[in-house]
């Protein structure tokens, strides 16, 4: 399992819901209709949500539209496989039902980063369920995994997911690094290829690859979001206005990590939250506390 969908945080404010589609859906709508008097969205949470026959999705729709006729967005997270398996017809269908700004699960530009993550598709097929996604005008954010090649391999992953991102039009782009969680096929790929040198990414070739997706960018007005715990710093701004000031805090924080920890893999903890180690982090801070003093 690739960690894509805790990369995507649903809006929470008090316009927003969550609800979960199940067994007993019908009973969950009407209890949040009485606690709830403006919801403008609904985030639909599961894996597979958008995997149901479409059957399926325009009878939540329709009862969500008569539920909360205020509700204009049906938000869920969706995979390449899945708007695979609808056409074009389908997805017009869905949009004119309420269903919105998609997150979709890329993970990678990359064909032979899919290969390694296992994925089942190239990118290829990223870029043609996206033109299909457009055409139905239905909005997109982008789930990104980096860190995929190994080896402290990043430049040619960066430039080909910065580059298929480049073509469209998504608007948020949500950021986080792979890990190899015990069990996970990712776990099994890093270990299955141990004997061939494969070694999963340093702290520092992560923060390259980042800045190295960020540089390649060319798309004004998309929200970067990548205040996941998987990356090394948590950062998010919007493009073009903040681009460079992401870019050098990735580079400022390079200058101020320990070369150690930099050039280790990093250790994961719950939900692959890089882990700095206590000591690492009082040389961390002072560091920052030798440079705030300097300033003054």
């Amino acid at each position: 399992m690739l960690y894509t969908d805790c990369l995507f945080h649903p809006d929470l404010s008090q316009e927003s819901l969550t609800l979960s589609p199940g067994e007993n859906f019908d009973e969950e709508v009407q209890e949040a209709r009485k606690q709830h008097a403006d919801v403008t969205s609904i985030y639909l949470e599961g894996d597979n949500v958008f995997a149901a026959p479409n059957s399926e999705l325009t009878a939540i729709g329709r009862k969500l539209q008569e539920t909360f006729p205020e509700c204009h967005t049906i938000r869920c997270y969706a995979r390449i496989p899945e708007i695979q398996e609808k056409s074009l017809d389908e997805l017009i269908m869905l949009r004119d039902m309420g269903f919105d700004e998609l997150n979709v699960g890329i993970e990678s530009g990359s064909s032979l980063v899919l290969m390694i993550f296992e994925k089942g598709f190239t990118a290829d097929a990223v870029e043609e369920q996206l033109e299909k996604l457009e055409e139905a005008g239905i909005r997109w954010s982008a789930s990104i995994v980096a860190g995929g090649l190994g080896g402290d391999s990043f430049t040619g992953s960066a430039h080909d997911t910065a580059d298929l991102l480049n073509r469209f039009h998504p608007y948020r782009i949500y950021y986080g690094t792979v890990y190899a969680d015990d069990g996970s096929q990712y776990y099994n790929t890093v270990h299955d290829r141990n004997d061939f040198g494969f070694t999963e990414n340093s702290t520092r070739a992560l923060m390259d690859e980042e800045a190295e997706f960020l540089t390649r960018l060319d798309l004004p007005g998309v929200e970067f979001d990548g205040s996941s715990l998987t990356n090394p710093l948590p950062i998010s701004g919007v493009l073009p206005e903040e681009q460079e000031d992401l870019i050098d805090a990735i580079r400022f924080m390079e200058t101020i990590y320990p070369e150690e920890f930099l050039d280790a893999v990093p250790t994961r903890g719950a939900d692959g939250c890089i882990l700095v180690p206590e000591r690492i982090g009082r040389a961390i801070q002072e560091k920052l506390d030798e440079l705030e003093g300097e300033e003054e």
